[in-house]
């Protein structure tokens, strides 16, 4: 499978090409999050770290703002159809 990163993941967001878990919206829903907001993090975000090793495939976590400055950590994979699928979503919070 081929190398994918940031850009692939802000075309699938771009073109609408994504979806959620169950955990993501559940999760999304918990910390007060748009889609807007999860859409603009990620579009605007880096590739914090890539999680190898997984059969199903590798994880990307991405770090971003929202349109509000809220920092928010996803956790995403592409599927074999090429749908990038959100596994969860968080805030990032300062300990």
């Amino acid at each position: 499978m081929p190398r994918r990163g940031i850009r692939e993941i802000r075309e699938r967001i771009r073109t609408k090409n994504y979806e959620l878990t169950g955990h993501a919206e559940e999760e999304r829903e918990d910390d007060d999050l748009a889609i807007a907001d999860l859409e603009k993090a990620m579009l605007a975000g880096r590739v914090e770290k890539t999680l190898t090793g997984d059969p199903r495939g590798n994880r990307y976590v991405v770090r971003g703002k929202t349109p509000d400055s809220r920092d928010v950590g996803v956790v995403c994979r592409f599927l074999v159809s090429g749908k990038l699928r959100i596994i969860t979503v968080y805030l990032l919070t300062e300990d």
